[in-house]
């Protein structure tokens, strides 16, 4: 994250999975401000240190959006059809 942004550790529950991350939020965003917010994920093979994760999260920042990046921390469940 750029240093015009502050961090903080985040999670929450999707589609019964458990997500972890850092939320990056612009140090000018006051507390009644609502901005865009996005979610820059990693696939498999890469992590949130990968610059395929750092560039988009920094330039997201910079345009002074609210930028998490998130890990998937319990594998999801599979239900097949018999």
């Amino acid at each position: 994250m750029p240093e015009s942004a502050k961090e903080q550790v985040v999670s929450f529950k999707s589609a019964g999975l458990r997500l972890h991350g850092v939320l990056g939020v612009a140090e000018d965003l006051h507390a009644s401000e609502r901005r865009a917010a996005f979610l820059v994920l990693h696939g498999f093979g890469s992590n949130s240190d990968s610059t395929n994760v750092l560039q988009p999260t920094r330039v997201l920042n910079d345009f002074g959006h609210c930028v998490s990046t998130c890990a998937v921390a319990a594998r999801a469940r599979v239900n097949s059809a018999a």
